[in-house]
C-alpha cells in the first residue's frame, strides 16, 4: 500500500465566462460548454484525489487564479503471496487498489467576467478497486488488469460580489452554481511492470492506462449533467537501493522515481496540458515483522511540472505485507 498525505494543492475552478446568466438566455452552446467544463472539474478532483495512476503522491498547481488543498491516502497492495496457476510457470496474486481523499478549491476569477466573485468547491472521493497480478515465471514482468470504482461527493458555494452585476446574474440565475452532486467513475486498467532484486538493486518500470467514465448518480440541479470520460497513460521508472544502514534494527532504503503522465478527454482540458513529468526522491525503512502487517514505512518528496503547471509535493509513504 503507498500512502501518502499531499499539501499546497493547487486547482482550475469552473470557469463561468459567461456576460448575464439569465436563464432565457442560454444558448445550447454555452449549456454544453458549462456541461463539459463542470463534468470535467468534478472528476479531475476525483481523480487526483485517489488515484495512483493520475499521480504517486498528489498533484498542485496554481494557474488562473485558483488555489485550494488535497488530503490524499491512495493504497496498493498484494494481498498473498504469489501462487502457480496449474502447472505453468506463470503465478498470480489478488491485488487491492484503491484512495481517499478530501479537497477544497477556490476560484476568485482574478481577471475576467466574474472578477470580484468567489466560487468554491468541497469534493470528498473514494475509490475501491482490485484485480488479479499474473507473474511470469522469476523473469520480473507481471501484468495487472483492474477494475474500480470512484465515488465522489461535491458542493458548490457561489458568493457574489454586492458591485459585480455578472455575479449576481449567476447567484440569481441559481441553477449552475449552489449545487451538489454524487458521481460515480467506472475505471478499467491495465498496468504492465517489471521488477527484479539485483542484489541491493531493484529497478521498477511499469506502463500502465486506464479509462474514466463519470456520470452522476443524483444532482441537486438539472442544469448540469456533471458526465466526463477521461483516459490516463502513465510510464515511471523506480529505482531503490538497500543502504547497509539500519535505524532500530530496521533496514534503510533510498529511492526515487520519474514519471511521464500523459492524459486524453475531461482531464486534459481539466488541467490545460496533454501530459506532465514527476519526479521523487524518497528514505524508507523495513518494518516487517515489528508492526503487525507493515512492511516499509517513510518519507517522499517530490516535484511535477508541464507547460501549464508546476508544484511541490511532500507525504508519507508505507506498504503492507499480508
Amino acid at each position: 500500500m503507498t500512502s501518502r498525505l499531499t499539501y499546497k494543492t493547487w486547482f482550475i475552478a469552473v470557469g463561468l465566462l459567461l456576460p448575464n446568466l439569465v436563464r432565457a438566455q442560454l444558448s445550447p452552446g454555452i449549456q454544453n460548454q458549462l456541461n463539459d467544463v463542470v463534468g470535467q472539474r468534478v472528476e479531475a478532483t476525483a481523480v487526483l484525489g485517489t488515484q495512483n495512476i493520475a499521480t504517486r503522491s498528489g498533484l498542485g498547481w496554481k494557474l488562473n487564479g485558483a488555489d485550494g488543498s488535497i488530503f490524499k491516502i491512495p493504497w496498493k497492495f498484494e494481498v498473498l503471496d504469489p501462487s502457480p496457476i496449474g502447472d505453468s510457470e506463470i503465478q498470480w496474486t489478488p491485488v487491492f487498489e484503491g484512495g481517499l481523499g478530501f479537497g477544497e478549491f477556490n476560484n476568485h476569477f482574478d481577471d475576467n467576467i466574474l472578477a470580484g466573485n468567489e466560487s468554491d468547491y468541497d469534493t470528498t472521493a473514494l475509490s475501491l478497486g482490485a484485480g488479479p497480478r499474473f507473474y511470469f515465471g522469476d523473469s520480473g514482468f507481471s501484468v495487472l488488469p483492474a477494475f474500480d470504482f470512484l465515488f465522489a461527493y461535491t458542493e458548490n458555494h457561489f458568493t457574489a460580489n454586492p458591485d459585480s452585476l455578472a455575479g449576481l446574474a449567476v447567484q440569481a440565475n441559481g441553477r449552475y452554481v449552489n449545487w451538489r452532486t454524487w458521481t460515480v467513475s467506472f475505471v478499467p486498467s491495465l498496468e504492465f511492470r517489471y521488477k527484479k532484486n539485483f542484489g541491493r538493486w531493484t529497478p521498477d518500470i511499469s506502463i500502465a492506462y486506464a479509462d474514466f467514465n463519470t456520470i452522476p448518480m443524483h444532482s441537486t440541479t438539472d442544469a448540469l449533467t456533471f458526465s466526463s470520460y477521461s483516459m490516463v497513460l502513465a510510464n515511471k521508472a523506480d529505482l531503490d537501493y538497500l543502504t547497509h544502514w539500519n535505524l532500530f534494527k530496521c533496514p534503510i532504503h533510498f529511492g526515487g522515481d520519474f514519471s511521464r503522465t500523459d492524459l486524453f478527454g475531461g482531464l486534459r482540458q481539466s488541467m490545460n496540458t496533454s501530459h506532465y513529468y514527476q519526479t521523487d526522491l524518497r528514505v524508507t525503512f523495513d518494518t516487517k515483522g515489528r508492526l503487525w502487517t507493515v512492511a516499509t514505512v517513510g518519507l517522499s518528496s517530490g516535484y511535477f511540472w508541464s507547460g501549464a503547471f508546476n508544484g511541490y509535493s511532500i507525504g508519507l509513504e508505507g506498504s503492507l505485507k499480508f
